[in-house]
């Protein structure tokens, strides 16, 4: 493999990296939050699937619960400025060229 090729694919593997960050930093939303938000949508349905919505309602509930008694466990700040921090630098580690020594790349077989 040659390093050019290798130098692409880690390049790929960083953007894929930093989408993930970047989607994951985006629906950091706290569950409790997106559990009152599906029910009510699913309020509709409730005839047709109540198993479902008993279930969701109690995730729910057992979210609440768990939020008032243990705040700090709803809490996803640090995950998301992890995110956003690093990907606002992609563009800077994606361009990172290897270290050349006497006009070969370091680490290449040749």
């Amino acid at each position: 493999m040659t390093s050019q090729l290798r130098l692409r694919r880690i390049r790929i593997l960083l953007v894929v990296v930093v989408v993930g960050l970047v989607v994951s930093g985006l629906t950091a939303f706290p569950l409790e939050l997106e559990t009152r938000y599906l029910l009510k949508s699913l309020q509709p349905l409730a005839p047709r699937v109540p198993a479902l919505v008993d279930w969701i309602r109690r995730v729910h509930d057992g979210l609440a619960d768990t939020g008032r008694r243990y705040p700090f466990m709803a809490c996803r700040t640090l995950t998301v400025a992890g995110s956003a921090g690093v990907a606002s630098r992609w563009h800077r580690l994606a361009r990172v060229r290897a270290p050349r020594h006497r006009g070969r790349v370091l680490g290449s077989a040749a």
